[in-house]
Formats: C-alpha cells, structure tokens, sequence
C-alpha cells in the first residue's frame, strides 16, 4: 500500500515547491518515516517569477491509529534570493477507519518569517470514501484545512486571520506498486489582503507514485496554478522520495 502524508502547514505556503498529491495515512506504530521532496515552480517564466525549494520531514507512528511528525522546509524565487524557511511540528490520526469511509484528523503548529518570529495554527481533516480496502482500486477524498496566523494591520498592530484552504481529490490505483492521484484546491480568506480576492483558486495537480519497494516510494508531480485577477497562471514541478523506517 501506498504510504505517504501531505504535510498541510507547508502546502499552504509553499504549494509549488514542497508536498505532494497523495492521500492522508498514519504510518504503523512503532515505525518511522522519512520524507523529501524538491519542486520547481514557475516553468517557462522569468527568473525573479520562478520558485524553487524543498522540504524534509521525520515521523513516527507513535499508537496504532496516531502519528507524529516534524518538517522543515525552504524555498526562494528563481535568482536564489527572497529565502524563506519554515518549522513545522505536526499530529495526525485516524478517528474513523472502514473498509469504504476513513476520517483523519490533524493539528500542524508552524514557525515562519524572519528568525522564525511568526506562527500559525492548522487543525486540519480528510475524508476519504474508497471503492476498496487499504486503497486497492479508486476512490476520492476531501481535505481542509484552516491556517491561523497573525497579519499585521497598520503601525505594529497585529490581528489574527484564518484562511481555509479546501482540496478536493480522486486517486486511481493501477496495481500494487502504482498509484495516479488528482487533485484541486482552492483558499478561502475571512479577511483578505486589498487586492486579494476573498475565494482564491488553487492548482490543478496530478501525481504519480511508484512504490519502488516494501520501504521506499517515489512521488512525482506535475501542478498548474489557475490563472486568477491578482495572478497568472503557471507550471510546476515535484519530486520526492519517501523511506519508511524501522
């Protein structure tokens, strides 16, 4: 079975460049898990528009049914400048587990800006609805999650804001080893910078995952950012590596 996790606090942010399009699984008690991946946004645009960065996360599943995790992650526009680094201590667990209907919930705690001065909370949750067990065939899931953070407002007056980003997604498993996933997100802003809109479209992406043996996957991903008032449309790239541990 395919095992990986989106890592929701750093999607958000850095939706070109780190995570990937794959469903929400915790790993087994007792064991480990690594993850990285490395993406390149912006394909065909100009340097200072393009993005590119990376991120890494260590797990464990600490209970059957509950898991821990701790990720990092960078990213900087196409001149290797503007760098920004995030921290990102995570839990996650299944609260319903079926054959056909799964529940997840999790709670990301994300430090971000510069010298790590700023936070965000995110409690997040998925729902998958599966024709088979243990994703043997199709199914779809939804994702949500509600990022709340500090914004400052004029002078050095700062307020808390929550954007919910939503992802819808449909996975197809083409045999054991091989997984498609497609997926669409979007954000909503319950207070929105001028100039942005309140419902924001995300990106389009498509992955496909190979598991290249009983401990270690392969994720790639291609993913289009819709085009939108305040910004363009373009394409990115992602691939990663995923190695469970014992």
């Amino acid at each position: 079975m395919l095992r990986s996790i989106l890592t929701v606090g750093v999607m958000m942010v850095l939706a070109s460049v780190a995570g990937a399009a794959d469903t929400l699984e915790v790993w087994d008690a007792g064991t480990g898990n690594f993850e990285m991946y490395s993406g390149f946004g912006g394909v065909g645009a100009t340097t200072a528009e393009q993005s590119i960065g990376s991120s890494m996360l260590l797990g464990w599943g600490v209970a059957r049914g509950f898991s821990a995790y701790v990720s990092t992650a960078l990213s900087a526009d196409g001149n290797f400048d503007q760098t920004e680094t995030e921290l990102d201590l995570g839990a996650f667990g299944t609260v319903l587990d079926t054959d056909h209907l799964d529940l997840d919930l999790g709670l990301d705690m994300v430090a971000y800006g510069p010298g790590m001065s700023r936070m965000a909370v995110v409690p997040a949750f998925e729902v998958n609805l599966d024709h088979g067990p243990d994703l043997v065939s199709y199914g779809g899931f939804v994702r949500g999650a509600a990022r709340m953070a500090g914004r400052e407002v004029g002078g050095d007056e700062v307020r808390r804001h929550t954007d919910f980003n939503l992802t819808l997604g449909t996975y197809l498993t083409l045999s054991p080893r091989r997984q498609l996933v497609l997926e669409y997100d979007m954000t909503f802003h319950n207070k929105p910078e001028p100039g942005t809109p309140r419902v924001q479209r995300g990106a389009v992406a498509l992955g496909y995952n190979v598991l290249l043996s009983q401990r270690l996957e392969l994720i790639s991903e291609a993913r289009f950012q819709v085009p939108q008032e305040d910004r363009d449309g373009d394409l990115g790239l992602l691939v990663g590596v995923i190695a469970a541990l014992e």
